[in-house]
């Protein structure tokens, strides 16, 4: 039998809108790419191999703050085995949270996601899907409020950095993302793996 030259591909989808935070897409992300090149499971030894990609309900040319503006695919109409979704946030978060294209794609396929996570206020986008209802979940320290507020039936961990609640995972405010991904790294593939992608981006 012939070894795996990886360990299984894990798929991370970003869901982004115009209007999102660059950092928070472009930090998570830095963390499952540099995973990729330089981490190893930490149980089997095998390379790590994430699959990053960015899609949206709207036009795949994305603009986000800084003036920065990318390309992103068509919502998929299915999930690969083994996909997280990562909702990012920004300044267009209320406007995401009411597009009833992006609303229902995450409805749609909750289930069939492995994980469901947030960045920053993207927890306003989750929270409108539904799929924070009794469940605890954080977002950036501004909006803890608006979310308590508004969704009645999520618990808001004010203090915490990102809050795990089944598979649903969200993040505080803009670079805690970065902390949430890491973790994420640490479930898939162990503590040491985390570490080792840490080192690297120097955190």
């Amino acid at each position: 039998m012939l070894t795996p030259a990886s360990a299984s591909p894990r798929h991370i989808v970003f869901l982004a809108f115009q209007g999102f935070q660059v950092l928070d897409l472009a930090g998570p992300m830095q963390v499952f790419l540099s995973a990729s090149e330089h981490a190893r499971d930490s149980a089997t030894g095998l390379p790590i191999d994430y699959r990053v990609s960015v899609v949206s309900s709207g036009p795949t040319r994305v603009q986000g703050s800084l003036s920065l503006a990318i390309d992103a695919e068509a919502l998929p109409s299915a999930l690969k085995p083994g996909t997280t979704v990562m909702v990012v946030g920004g300044k267009g978060v209320e406007a995401a949270s009411h597009d009833p294209l992006l609303i229902g794609w995450l409805r749609t396929h909750k289930d069939e996601a492995e994980r469901i996570c947030s960045v920053c206020n993207g927890a306003l986008v989750l929270a409108r899907a539904g799929l924070l209802a009794g469940k605890r979940a954080t977002t950036h320290w501004v909006d803890c409020d608006k979310l308590q507020r508004n969704f009645r039936d999520v618990t808001v961990d004010r203090d915490a950095i990102y809050v795990r609640d089944g598979k649903i995972w969200s993040s505080a405010g803009v670079s805690a993302g970065i902390d949430l991904a890491l973790a994420l790294v640490a479930d898939d593939h162990g503590e040491a793996a985390a570490a080792v992608t840490a080192k690297w981006m120097v955190l």
